[in-house]
């Protein structure tokens, strides 16, 4: 098909978005064979979530949700998370914009169907709908942005025990956010070793803190800005990965991905880039506290790096306001938008998995529901930090 040739053209020409939007509908448009046509709908769905076209995005997920099954190398789960970021993406928009009300109606499904997707804590999604509910509850800062930290730059490997509370940094360099090679807006310069080919991989960071009953907060987030990956430990207790390997990493460890790639290739600056994780509320104690944070490397020629850490805590925890929002009349039509988003091929497994947490499925019915799914709600319950029995009597 020529109109194929021209898109597969278009990676090697300076052709506009515009341009680039309607060849791919055309070739939709001519397409004969499903599995073809499948796939360039994907490929169009990529490309508006990639350059931020809201209204065509959300025209193509009203198709792609409902197909009975998906291209072979795409998931359900993939696709859904991809659809969930670029809504909060959207929504976020319109919070910067003191557009509360609508940014937290535009999120609400999303928020909800993201409990499924993101397997070992709460996602931003929702913690981003907590602190827009209570924007007039302002939430109380615990590290701010340019708070001065401990840190090493030297390149040389600090073990594991400098994770702990009780370590000596007493002999570590100290500065304050933002910390980076320079030229996207630090405030303390790292050293990279002197060889711009074998530059420095890891870098240490530790911040002291201290809580009281004053500040301290049911519900913990953190906002990360990072180039390339990061582990985090709060009190000793790994709190936050992101852009790393799973499994045991050490000083020589690269990130999984550099900090564009990890950003889904889109146009905002990397170093710059905001992301939102929740922090257990248990991991935080009364009194002395220590973050500790290594920095890696995506490869030995990295040209830039970055690393910025807020911690605030919210108010209302996410069960208790996910629980008010799904209640009554209202929460009934909340809960039919959020099974119409996800994708029907694990659209009803999600959606129970959901309704075991938040307590909406009795005991009797438990018995029917497979052992996956069973255990998808469990873990979710888990994330919400759910305390009582989520069977109802």
């Amino acid at each position: 098909m020529v109109i194929l040739n021209i898109i597969d053209a278009q990676d090697r020409l300076s052709v506009s978005d515009q341009q680039r939007l309607v060849l791919l509908s055309k070739a939709i448009d001519q397409s004969e064979r499903e599995s073809e046509k499948a796939a360039l709908i994907i490929d169009k769905f990529n490309f508006c979530v990639g350059e931020r076209f809201y209204t065509e995005i959300d025209k193509l997920w009203a198709i792609i949700k409902d197909w009975d099954s998906l291209p072979t190398t795409i998931s359900p789960k993939s696709v859904l998370e991809k659809y969930i970021s670029v809504k909060e993406a959207e929504a976020s928009e319109l919070a910067n914009q003191s557009e509360y009300k609508k940014a937290i109606e535009l999120l609400k499904p999303t928020a909800i169907s993201s409990l499924v997707t993101n397997e070992d804590s709460i996602s931003s999604a929702v913690a981003n709908l907590i602190e827009w509910e209570n924007i007039d509850n302002q939430a109380v800062i615990i590290i701010e942005p340019d708070a001065p930290w401990k840190y090493q730059d030297n390149g040389i490997d600090q073990g594991d025990n400098w994770r702990q509370s009780g370590f000596d940094d007493e002999n570590w360099k100290e500065g304050s956010g933002k910390f980076g090679y320079g030229g996207d807006g630090e405030t303390t310069k790292l050293e990279w070793g002197g060889d711009r080919s074998n530059k420095v991989t890891t870098y240490y960071f530790r911040h002291t803190f201290n809580i009281d009953e004053s500040s301290k907060r049911p519900f913990l987030v953190a906002d990360l800005i990072k180039d390339d990956g990061v582990v985090i430990y709060l009190n000793g207790r790994e709190v936050i990965r992101n852009n790393m390997p799973t499994g045991d990493i050490d000083f020589s460890s690269f990130s999984a991905k550099t900090a564009w790639e990890h950003n889904n290739n889109e146009p905002e600056n990397n170093e710059l880039f905001v992301h939102r994780h929740v922090i257990p509320e248990e991991s935080l104690k009364l009194g002395r506290n220590v973050i500790a944070v290594e920095l890696h490397q995506c490869n030995e020629g990295s040209s830039d790096l970055g690393f910025q850490f807020e911690l605030y805590g919210l108010n209302q925890t996410p069960i208790s306001y996910i629980n008010e929002i799904t209640n009554g009349t209202e929460g009934e039509e909340l809960m039919r938008a959020v099974k119409d988003l996800i994708p029907r091929q694990i659209r009803e497994e999600n959606l129970i998995s959901i309704n075991i947490a938040l307590g909406k499925i009795s005991l009797e019915a438990v018995r029917t529901i497979d052992l996956k799914t069973l255990g998808a709600g469990f873990k979710i319950a888990q994330n919400l930090n759910v305390d009582d029995t989520i069977f109802p009597e």
